[in-house]
């Protein structure tokens, strides 16, 4: 790992990737824009010309939507916690508002970089999908799920928002198992 990586080394046995500051800023920067364009859509978009199916897709659906994203990016500012960890259990992912948590070394079938339309992502096939998405439950289950048809693995780590390329977390997680034996 170089130093301009946001990386942590808290103990001899744990590796803690950081998300990037600058990236989580500009997404509730961006955020920020859509919800004020969908307000604005509400308020005036039928007046000034704009058909009514789009004024109800940028207001009422756009607007609680990139709320959501707003307030993730200035929980993500406020709350500063690592997106991923390595360590002797496992991959800890708390990198999005659907991370899995820990996934176990046992659990996991093969680590690979996987992407959806131009965003990458560390994915992670598990062994056993079924009993991993019945640990998990809920709707972090049911979309992890689309994930597998999408991608083929019910774990995915966004990399955009790590000061990493997905290649560099591939070796870095490979390091991490090569000198751990896990």
């Amino acid at each position: 790992m170089n130093s301009a990586q946001s990386t942590s080394l808290g103990a001899a046995d744990k590796v803690e990737i950081f998300s990037s500051r600058g990236r989580i800023v500009l997404l509730g920067l961006v955020s920020l824009l859509f919800v004020l364009l969908g307000l604005w859509m509400g308020f005036g978009g039928e007046a000034s010309g704009i058909f009514r199916w789009r004024v109800v897709a940028g207001s009422y659906l756009g607007v609680p939507f990139f709320s959501a994203c707003l307030c993730y990016a200035a929980y993500r500012l406020m709350a500063r916690r690592p997106a991923l960890v390595l360590c002797l259990k496992g991959i800890v992912d708390q990198g999005s508002a659907v991370s899995a948590g820990l996934v176990r070394w046992e659990e996991i079938e093969r680590i690979f970089a996987g992407s959806i339309q131009r965003q990458s992502f560390v994915s992670i096939a598990v062994k056993s999908p079924d009993e991993f998405l019945a640990r998990v439950g809920g709707v972090k289950a049911r979309l992890m799920r689309m994930n597998i048809g999408l991608v083929g693995a019910p774990v995915n780590i966004p990399v955009d928002a790590l000061p990493m390329t997905v290649d560099e977390v591939l070796q870095t997680i490979q390091e991490f198992r090569s000198k751990h034996r896990v």
